[in-house]
């Protein structure tokens, strides 16, 4: 340092003054230490031009005086300064480009990982029993038996038939199974074993037991992988600034004086308008508006998500267990290039068959949409083909359209199309959709299908719908095939009879017939209740005539289940049908009979408390059993789930940490949360003197050989926890002390009374 101060300009006559500092009108706390030079005018520290938030170009010129760098206040470009000498004060007035300013990020806090749990396991179950009267009845069954510890999730799938599986199937097939492990660090997942492949912008999906590694951002639920807007402005002095989209406040924040800029600010997908106001202490107003074009098809600036993939196709799902198909190798890598366009690039590799392709998405304006494309090229048995495909989409408040197109020469193959088939020659379809005033919508949508090996299909439909009031919409819809000829029209009417209560009516024809139906449907709560159906239907078809079908189905959900019954009448013939679901969670010795576990779960343990009410989110979901164990069977995988429990449910004089908790679990993972609530073993001692006094209040205890004191109150009566059968224990006030014994009584119950103690004093 000393060296790199020897090749500065020394500063010549110079006197040291200390000032009170103000910037843009606002008073710093600090005195600084400034020397005023007959040539250089002012000269300041770096640490003091930090301290006043303002910026030091590099190129500035830098003076020694005494082995210390000084600055010239007249070499800041855009800075004024003078002093006033009754105050003995220097004023500053900086230019907002020459404040350091502030940076606002609105992005969620840090990723949440995943807490690791003990090793566990479930077993779901779904039956299903069906009879008509036509024809015998049949009852199937599909088992899943899941595993878990710190490797990942194992699953395996069973289906299970009766003996009147038709078409040669096996009564028993493994449907899948597959081992996942997750790592939401990195937002990646590795799955092996049975699992469907990823599409990307122009694949298909398969099903296929083998590998498959690559991004997961469902890992991290708080994370956007789509560019959000960054918005810059300046403030002459500090300020507050609010945030809005689409008239909807996002954030509130404070600036200070000097440029600033707000990023990574919450959007829909879709065109937003994002808006600024910037309000000083004085009132005054300054709005920065910006418009904004949000799309789950384009990637962040810099951010991959990739898959690969190897393995081999299923063949006959859901009737044999173990046929696999022809070996494939695929890479699917997309990249956002910049925030404005996303390119992608796959990769497939069959034997004697490779394909290969790019795509790319290009935010084009905010008011126009993202434009979509791609190109891809095949080889196989068949020769040699293509594939082109070109799109738009734009999502507004208030109009969106969207149109694409595809074609394909007759030899193009890929992965999910057998090599036999020819694709179609073209596919394209479009759309337009307004939202009008009172909450309707209007749309139009049209579809038109080129096939090579069967009938084209070109279709054109138009729907409406409307709210009449709070509680009941209305929709009409129509569509016409313009091949066939054939024509549909239908109106719907629906009102809200309450929380999960509806009824609805409903008219559609088309050229053979038409339909009435009239339905009544209460839906199932969350936890346990009952929901039901009932609906009618009257038809007419130009040959069968006028027929009436009618149907009713009950659903009841419990602790240990759920279970659906129904029951129908169809063309004359009789039929019910009785699907029952549940599964049995294992987890650090507990064993629970539960609902299906389709998501995460979690054992709470309140010491051994029973009875005591468990909390998630605020809602009452369970209830401690006879160990203080209770079941949450359906936490969210990868979020946040605050767990709490009732405090007026344990014992006055019970000992605990603490009566919340916010546990991140896995996908499909349990985890154990044990609330350390301890009985306190306490009871109310009544302390006397020899003369048969209550020692004075203000008195302490405390257990003999122990630091912790218990206060005496009035009448000599104390509680006193961490009681054993016998206890020693020391009273104290002022210059006296004695020594009592306390015996705690056989079944104390929650709140023992001890004494009166006899005290006595030492000698």
């Amino acid at each position: 340092m000393s060296e790199c101060h020897a090749a500065l300009r020394e500063v010549g006559d110079a006197s040291l003054r200390l000032l009170s500092v103000s910037v843009n009108g606002k008073p710093l706390p600090a005195i600084a230490r400034i020397l005023d030079s007959p040539e250089q005018g002012l000269l300041v520290s770096r640490v003091d031009l930090e301290r006043w938030e303002l910026i030091v170009p590099p190129e500035i010129l830098a003076l020694q005086h005494l082995g210390k760098v000084y600055y010239p206040l007249n070499h800041l470009e855009g800075l004024t300064y003078s002093i006033d000498g009754a105050s003995q004060v220097l004023v500053l007035q900086a230019a907002p480009r020459q404040l350091v300013g502030s940076s606002i990020d609105l992005a969620l806090s840090a990723l949440s990982v995943p807490q690791e749990g003990v090793a566990g396991g479930f077993l779901n179950y779904d039956v299903l029993h069906q009879s008509r009267s036509d024809i015998s009845n049949s009852t199937s069954g599909i088992l899943e038996v899941a595993g878990f510890n710190q490797w990942g999730l194992m699953t395996t799938t069973l289906l299970a038939r009766d003996g009147h599986a038709a078409y040669g199937d096996s009564r028993l097939v493994r449907l899948t199974s597959n081992l996942r492990h997750d790592d939401p660090a990195h937002l990646r997942t590795l799955t092996l074993g049975d699992t469907y492949s990823r599409a990307g912008a122009w694949g298909r999906s398969v099903l296929y037991g083998g590998v498959q590694w690559g991004t997961n951002f469902t890992t991290q639920p708080d994370f956007t992988t789509f560019p959000l807007p960054n918005i810059e402005g300046e403030a002459t002095v500090p300020s507050s600034v609010e945030i809005y989209a689409n008239d909807r406040q996002q954030a509130q924040n404070s600036v200070n004086a000097g440029p600033f800029s707000v990023s990574n600010i919450p959007v829909i997908t879709g065109a937003n308008d994002v808006r600024l106001i910037v309000r000083d202490v004085l009132g005054r107003e300054q709005v920065v508006v910006s418009s904004f074009y949000a799309s789950q098809q384009l990637l962040r600036s810099g951010l991959h998500d990739y898959t690969y993939e190897a393995g081999a196709i299923r063949e006959d799902y859901s009737r044999a267990s173990n046929e696999y198909g022809r070996g494939f190798l695929v890479a699917n890598h997309d990249v956002g290039v910049s925030d404005s366009f996303t390119g992608g690039l796959r990769l497939e590799a069959l034997a004697a068959q490779q394909t290969a392709g790019v795509s790319g998405a290009w935010l084009v304006h905010p008011g126009l949409g993202v434009v979509t494309g791609a190109l891809a090229g095949s080889t196989a048995q068949a020769g040699e083909g293509g594939l082109a495909s070109l799109g738009l989409e734009h999502r507004g408040r208030h109009l969106s359209f969207g149109a694409s197109t595809t074609a394909t020469t007759q030899d193009f193959r890929q992965l999910g199309l057998r090599e036999e088939t020819s694709p179609a020659s073209w596919t394209t379809r479009a759309n337009i959709g307004t939202r009008l005033p009172q909450g309707g919508a209007f749309g139009l949508g049209y579809a038109d299908i080129v096939r090579r090996d069967d009938m084209d299909s070109r279709i054109v439909s138009a729907n409406y719908s409307t709210r009449l009031s709070s509680d009941a919409s209305l929709s009409l819809y129509a569509s016409r095939e313009l091949v066939s000829h054939e024509s549909f029209v239908g109106i719907s009417l629906s009102m809200s009879l309450g929380e999960r209560t509806s009824v609805s009516v409903g008219h559609d024809s088309d050229g053979q017939g038409y339909r009435n139906r009239l339905q009544l449907q209460r839906n199932a709560p969350r936890g346990n209740g009952v929901g039901y159906r009932l609906s009618a239907e009257q038809s007419s078809e130009q040959r069968d005539g006028v027929s009436t079908d009618v149907s009713a189905e009950v659903a009841v959900r419990g602790d240990h289940g759920a279970y659906l019954l129904q029951a129908a009448r169809y063309e004359g013939e009789t039929g019910y049908r009785l699907n029952a679901t549940g599964g049995v969670a294992l987890l650090a010795g507990n064993m629970f009979v539960t609902r299906r576990i389709d998501d995460s779960f979690g054992i709470v343990k309140v010491g051994e408390y029973p009875d005591v009410t468990v909390y998630s989110e605020n809602q009452r979901v369970a209830t401690t059993n006879g160990n203080g164990v209770a079941l949450i069977p359906d936490l969210r995988s990868f979020e946040r789930n605050r767990l709490s429990f009732e405090q007026a449910d344990i014992p006055l004089g019970a000992r605990l940490d603490g009566r919340d908790a916010t546990i991140v679990p896995g996908y499909r993972r349990g985890l154990l949360v044990d609330f350390k609530v301890k009985a306190a073993d306490g009871a109310l001692l009544t302390v006397i003197q020899p003369g048969g006094e209550p020692i004075p209040a203000g008195a302490t205890i405390r257990h003999s050989g122990a630091t912790q004191r218990f206060p005496v109150a009035r009448r000599g009566e104390a509680w006193v926890t961490g009681l054993g059968a016998d206890n020693q224990l020391t009273a104290q006030w002022g210059n006296h002390r004695c020594h009592f014994t306390a015996r705690m009584p056989t079944n104390a119950g929650p709140m023992p009374r001890i004494g009166p103690l006899l005290c006595q004093e030492s000698p």
